[in-house]
């Protein structure tokens, strides 16, 4: 944001203002994380990281034990609790804040932060960041096994957020400091039960996770001489920076049509991902996974989400009129050659990701963005049977970008946006499924005198 000519870059640790008993547990009743930044300097977001000790805890409040290989599973009775390997200890945070420490003025809240990570760290992660290595750092991402057996102990993480103002410079004295707010997930969407069976299998009910000695790290350009007089006297400024949104509704047929005022001017993406809705906050599922949309095989108590509703179209639409594609987007090979992916709707997604990441090895491919094919022996009972989860879960997700030549996005203020799925999704009390939607959009931070105004 300003100029520094003299400046000096030193890594700052800072603790919440919330630090009690120096653990943070949505079981405990300290489900909320707070951080203050304050001073004349310059953060440098990319380098911004969350730092500390994590903890799970079975229904005994002692370590799980994970160390029985999936594939035996059967036959022993280990405590399977683990989390999701795809997002890792993303999967706590549930909701992000942004504000003004000083007027509590927001500049970014998202929610779902958990789930939104869900679709975007697969596409802009190479696959060989998930596998062999870099576990810790990443806060346990990587294969299903290895995180199940790292949650066996406690684990030290360091773990990057990936809201979109923090991955700006931000002048903390222009902006009269910046509070940080995460809310934690409860106990039952983190944690779940490694088997993954869909069953009866209750393992992981009642396990829970602490997060202990937290510290938010970054780099920091301290100015210097007259670059420090300088910053200390600018009191007004402009700037752009990205950020996130968030919207939530449910698919409960086969011909769904939903319209959000999203009000953004400078739209750049529309992310979407869906679960079952019964799978959220159990046990049993894994709440941050991103499914096709799942037909159930039986009723009741036996009833089993293990068959995919194929899709048939998609439609995206602005002001009821389709945007920016002028057509709808078929999907007959997903309804005529089961194990192949449906080309149109993995070009629209990962294009919509390029708008903000240039990274050309994904961990997303064609075998699990299509849900399920061959992905194993025996797909139709893939979510009733014991499995080595593993890189060929799905990551399936609808997504659309906008202005890709400018970059600047387009509006829709006035300009409802609208999308129409067509499947074989049926009838039934299980098969509602929860979507979340995100927005990746431009906003324009400007201070005068320091009065400031967000707009986007």
């Amino acid at each position: 944001m300003s100029a520094v000519s003299q400046s000096q870059r030193k890594l700052r640790q800072i603790r919440p203002t919330n630090i009690g008993k120096n653990i943070w547990s949505f079981k405990e009743g300290t489900p909320q994380i707070s951080f203050s930044m304050k001073g004349v300097e310059v953060v440098v977001g990319r380098t911004l990281r969350l730092n500390g000790v994590f903890r799970v805890l079975d229904a005994t409040n002692k370590k799980p034990s994970n160390n029985v290989p999936m594939a035996d599973k059967t036959t022993e009775n280990p405590s399977n609790v683990s989390i999701d390997s795809r997002i890792g200890l993303h999967s706590v945070i549930e909701n992000i804040s942004i504000n003004n420490a000083t007027t509590g003025r927001n500049y970014e809240i998202v929610k779902h932060y958990n789930r939104m990570v869900g679709s975007l760290q697969p596409k802009t992660t190479a696959q060989s960041s998930y596998i062999g290595g870099g576990l810790d750092m990443n806060g346990l991402t990587g294969k299903a096994e290895q995180t199940g057996n790292l949650c066996n102990r406690q684990l030290n993480f360091s773990l990057p957020i990936h809201a979109g103002m923090l991955k700006e410079n931000l002048d903390l004295n222009l902006l009269g400091g910046l509070n940080i707010v995460l809310d934690l997930a409860p106990d039952a969407f983190v944690l779940n039960d490694t088997n993954f069976t869909d069953s009866t299998d209750t393992t992981a009910a009642g396990s829970s996770y602490r997060l202990e000695g937290l510290v938010l790290t970054y780099d920091a350009i301290m100015p210097q001489g007259k670059a420090l007089a300088q910053m200390s006297q600018t009191r007004s400024g402009q700037f752009n920076y990205k950020s996130f949104s968030s919207y939530y509704t449910t698919i409960v047929s086969s011909d769904s049509n939903h319209i959000f005022n999203l009000n953004s001017g400078m739209t750049k993406s529309i992310t979407m991902n869906m679960v079952p809705s019964k799978w959220v906050n159990n046990f049993q599922r894994d709440s941050s996974m991103n499914t096709p949309l799942l037909n159930s095989t039986g009723a009741g108590a036996t009833a089993r989400l293990n068959r995919k509703a194929k899709l048939k179209d998609i439609t995206f639409l602005r002001n009821n009129i389709k945007f920016p594609l002028e057509f709808t987007i078929p999907a007959k090979e997903a309804l005529t050659q089961t194990n192949n992916p449906n080309a149109n709707l993995l070009y629209e997604s990962i294009n919509a990701l390029r708008v903000k990441s240039k990274n050309i090895s994904l961990l997303a491919s064609p075998v699990n963005t299509r849900g399920f094919g061959n992905i194993r022996p025996n797909a139709a009972t893939y979510f009733a049977t014991t499995n080595a989860r593993g890189s060929q879960d799905p990551i399936f997700d609808i997504a659309v970008g906008y202005d890709h030549i400018k970059n600047m996005g387009v509006s829709f203020k006035g300009a409802p946006f609208g999308f129409r799925i067509r499947s074989e999704l049926e009838n039934g009390v299980d098969n509602p499924h929860s979507l979340y939607l995100f927005v990746e959009q431009m906003n324009t931070l400007s201070i005068n005198n320091g009065v400031i105004q967000v707009s986007s």
